[in-house]
């Protein structure tokens, strides 16, 4: 009976912190969405949304890498995030779906914005893969766009 309690207990114990981790993971990417969209253009401030992310964390574009990507560390991060304004008058990342397991997260919807130069509106899918530190603050996150379906909005 003992030997059943322990395993019990131990048990329950695992199911609790992974749910933990999830309502954590949970609310650690609702809290990245919502800053990064409140610092893109038309509001931009690239150093409020790199520190979003650990001092070490890399993001990468494994369809098409942007200039000088992949980015490693928060300020490669600050530098890349801090251009935006130069092509895009507003820019908005919209969510239709999420899964969370543990620290990761899958993060799925649209993004869009007007274009500087042209005035054209662009609204494209998205998909992004996050590990989140245990500080809610993200280590790795793999964007995928077709930035090509931008191109094409463009014309």
């Amino acid at each position: 009976m003992l030997k059943f309690a322990a395993v019990f207990f131990a048990s329950t114990i695992l199911i609790f912190t992974t749910e933990f981790a999830r309502a954590d993971t949970d609310q650690a990417l609702t809290n990245y969405i919502d800053q990064l969209n409140a610092n893109m253009p038309p509001n931009l401030d690239g150093r409020a949304v790199s520190e979003l992310f650990t001092q070490t964390a890399i993001q990468s574009h494994p369809g098409g890498e942007p200039p000088d990507g992949p980015h490693e560390g928060r300020r490669a991060l600050e530098t890349f995030f801090s251009t935006f304004d130069q092509r895009w008058d507003s820019w908005v990342h919209k969510e239709e779906r999420r899964v969370v397991d543990g620290n990761q997260a899958f993060w799925q919807g649209t993004v869009g914005g007007i274009r500087k130069d042209s005035g054209k509106e662009v609204n494209v899918p998205f998909a992004f893969f996050a590990v989140f530190a245990d500080d809610g603050l993200v280590e790795e996150m793999n964007v995928y766009i077709n930035v090509q379906q931008i191109a094409d909005q463009l014309k």
